[in-house]
């Protein structure tokens, strides 16, 4: 359920939401920026640099982003093997 949600919002902001498109640059900050709305958390402007920098002080949206960009950099490199 929550990876289906994330799913909806990144798809009502960028559209087309493919594995590509959230291991890219921007990835890790969308996928905070939806891990933050489902939280109801104003994540404010950030870098992917500032999300990790984040979780590792325990922020827990920032953490949680973290485990699902692992999750889907996981799964698009077992896609490729």
């Amino acid at each position: 359920p929550e990876e289906i949600r994330i799913l909806e919002l990144l798809s009502e902001q960028v559209g087309r939401v493919s594995k590509e498109r959230l291991i890219c640059g921007p990835g890790l900050v969308n996928i905070h920026r939806a891990v933050c709305a489902m939280a109801d958390v104003d994540p404010g402007q950030l870098q992917p640099v500032d999300v990790t920098a984040r979780a590792l002080l325990g922020d827990p949206q920032a953490r949680r982003t973290v485990d699902l960009f692992c999750a889907v950099f996981g799964a698009l490199a077992g896609d490729l093997v």
